[in-house]
């Protein structure tokens, strides 16, 4: 019995860890609006700098965008629309 408890024991740790705590990601989502008319920019390009792979995605109709796998913390983002 005792032997099962020290083995059980010994194992936790690998088990505890499984998921990588480097690798914690979220999910940006927003509007792009025009700063003068506050009308929804449609079709705008909205970046995470320093991303690799380039992290992108744009905006709808409606100027709303979703940007999956961005990692946790402060990030930088571009955002670039013609017209």
């Amino acid at each position: 019995m005792k032997r099962h408890l020290l083995l059980s024991l010994l194992l936790l740790p690998l088990f505890a860890f499984a998921q990588d705590p480097s690798v914690r990601t979220q999910t940006i989502r927003g509007r792009v609006l025009d700063g003068e008319s506050h009308y929804p920019v449609f079709s705008a390009s909205i970046a995470l700098q320093g991303a690799a792979p380039p992290n992108t995605t744009t905006s709808d109709e409606d100027g709303r965008f979703e940007l999956k796998n961005v990692p946790l913390g402060r990030q930088v983002f571009a955002v670039a629309a013609f017209g």
